[in-house]
């Protein structure tokens, strides 16, 4: 499993996070850009990415 920060800009996608209760925890289907970059912690160089956000929607389970 692998977990990638979402980065949401457009004001209606965040309207739509929040009436939706996503969280760090929630299954979302995400459309929009990948960018990654170099980074440095504690002396460990790595590559880090993120999702630029252009539409974003609840993934809803048989639980929900």
């Amino acid at each position: 499993q692998t977990y990638c920060r979402i980065f949401i800009y457009d004001r209606k996608q965040l309207e739509y996070a929040k009436r939706e209760n996503i969280h760090g925890n929630s299954r979302v289907y995400v459309y929009g850009r990948l960018s990654s970059f170099k980074t440095e912690r504690k002396g460990i160089e790595f590559m880090a990415m993120n999702v630029i956000c252009r539409d974003i929607g609840l993934i809803k389970t048989k639980e929900e």
